[in-house]
């Protein structure tokens, strides 16, 4: 039995939102990253743990307060940090949440890259 505990993957949810706090966290640190999180829940009218876990709404909220660019950078250092923490490697194309859905996909399902241009989002 503790040999299938080892084989089991973690929740996506739970990486998707690690990465998304430890990416905020490493950009401006503790306490501006809890302000920042707040200030967008906020704009969003959203708790922290929705905001947190909806890929739109983060996507949209870093781009009220970073703008374009600057939310750009963020989300892509988002994407590379779930890589990471999935190893696995996801390609960043179109939005946000469609990257981050092509990430769920691969991950969850096995799904190769070649694969997932045949699955509208």
């Amino acid at each position: 039995m503790p040999e299938l505990l080892r084989d089991k993957k973690k929740d996506f949810d739970v990486l998707y939102v690690d990465a998304v706090e430890s990416t905020l966290k490493n950009i401006f640190g503790n306490v501006a990253q809890e302000a920042i999180v707040s200030l967008m829940c906020d704009l969003k009218g959203m708790l922290p743990k929705e905001l947190l876990r909806s890929p739109e709404a983060l996507a949209d909220s870093l781009k009220l307060l970073f703008g374009e660019d600057g939310a750009r950078v963020i989300v892509c250092s988002i994407i590379n940090r779930l890589c990471d923490l999935m190893g696995i490697r996801v390609s960043f194309s179109g939005s946000f949440a469609e990257t981050v859905n092509k990430a769920r996909l691969k991950y969850e399902y096995d799904i190769s890259e070649d694969k997932l241009m045949y699955i509208s989002p």
